[in-house]
């Protein structure tokens, strides 16, 4: 979905923006998203007879995100690893749809195509 779209004649940029609409809608009706980054990480609980103790370290996935110039992070339980990571790829895409519709929407007004 990298495509710039400038470069194409008027009708098939509309094709195109329509295509776009349509993966937007469909994401935004049926999926989830998180504006997030994913953090692995591996750390040693401490406890002398736990697994950790001779190397085998814990693993742990967390959420991280800023807001309001502050770092915020959320463990995330191995139950939901695999939703999470869908929603944070949901979210890249959405953003990814929408960079193309405004470069269209650029190219719009740069062309006079009000």
């Amino acid at each position: 979905m990298t495509d710039n779209h400038s470069h194409l004649p008027p009708n098939l940029r509309k094709a195109s923006e329509f295509k776009l609409r349509t993966k937007l809608r469909e994401l935004l009706k049926d999926g989830n998203f998180l504006h997030a980054t994913l953090n692995e990480r591996s750390r040693v609980c401490g406890k002398k007879n736990c697994k950790c103790a001779s190397g085998e370290r814990h693993e742990g996935l967390y959420l991280v995100t800023k807001r309001d110039g502050k770092v915020r992070q959320l463990y995330v339980h191995p139950d939901f690893h695999d939703d999470v990571r869908q929603w944070v790829a949901n979210y890249q895409v959405l953003q990814q749809l929408i960079n193309e519709l405004s470069e269209i929407s650029w190219q719009r007004v740069a062309d006079r195509e009000m």
